[in-house]
This record gives C-alpha cells, sequence and structure tokens, in this order.
C-alpha cells in the first residue's frame, strides 16, 4: 500500500506582519509563496522543512519567529529551530537573528519540525517572521 498521503504544510509570508515585500523566504533556491507544502512518509519519524530569511529593507533587523499549530493530527507533534531548537511547547523564540539590511539569514538558521508519529493525514503549521523592534513595521 503506497503511504504517501501525510503532509504537512507550511504557511509563509501571509504571516509576516509587515509589508510582504520587507522579508521573503527561500528554500533551496526557490522563493516561497505564502504557503508550502512539504511531502512526507507517516513512518518517518520526523519531516524537516528549512528556509532562509531574507531582509528586503534598507535597515538592520531582529527577526523573531512565531509557530502556530493550526491543525494537528491527533498524537502528532511540531517544534522548530531559529538559531537553536526549541522544545515542541515553545510557540516564539525567546532570541531574535539579526540580519543586515539586504541581507540573509544562515542556510541552517531556520527549520520546522514535524513528528508524524505513523499518522497518515495532513497537519497545518504556520510559522510567522516578524521585527521584534517594530511589529507593525
Amino acid at each position: 500500500m503506497n503511504k504517501k498521503l501525510l503532509t504537512i504544510a507550511i504557511v509563509m509570508l501571509a504571516t509576516f506582519s509587515m509589508k510582504a515585500q520587507d522579508l521573503f523566504l527561500t528554500w533551496e533556491g526557490d522563493t516561497l509563496g505564502s504557503t508550502h507544502t512539504v511531502w512526507g512518509e507517516p513512518d518517518s519519524s520526523e519531516i524537516v522543512f528549512h528556509a532562509v530569511v531574507h531582509n528586503n529593507t534598507e535597515k538592520w533587523m531582529k527577526i523573531k519567529v512565531r509557530r502556530n499549530q493550526i491543525e494537528m493530527l491527533d498524537s502528532t507533534s511540531s517544534y522548530f529551530c531559529w538559531g537553536e531548537c526549541f522544545d515542541d511547547d515553545i510557540v516564539e523564540s525567546p532570541d531574535s537573528i539579526l540580519i543586515p539590511s539586504g541581507g540573509s539569514s544562515a542556510d541552517d538558521s531556520f527549520s520546522g519540525h514535524y513528528l508524524p508519529k505513523g499518522k497518515m493525514g495532513t497537519s497545518v503549521v504556520e510559522y510567522m517572521f516578524y521585527n521584534m523592534d517594530n511589529e507593525e513595521e
């Protein structure tokens, strides 16, 4: 039986708290839209999504990230890394990463992790990146 039915949708960009052109994400060299789906196998121990955050402004920004588990299959879990990895009960990075004007986070700074625990179906996890000095900017 084919078990390639498990998905995790990582919702990005649409949840930036600033103008979409100020920050943008790339993954494996491609610019991401507002939603990105990562496919995986239910028998995988972990499904990992990496992204690079780009600062498209003329000022340096201290960027933090928040995770929102919008829809999770029963018994599954997720966690994220932003400079360092955090337990699954942490929803916001305690520290920021300083991204210079026109610069980017390191390739390995952000990763979203999903633990399917053998469950088939779809889980939706949202990550919001924002400037900690001015979330409304």
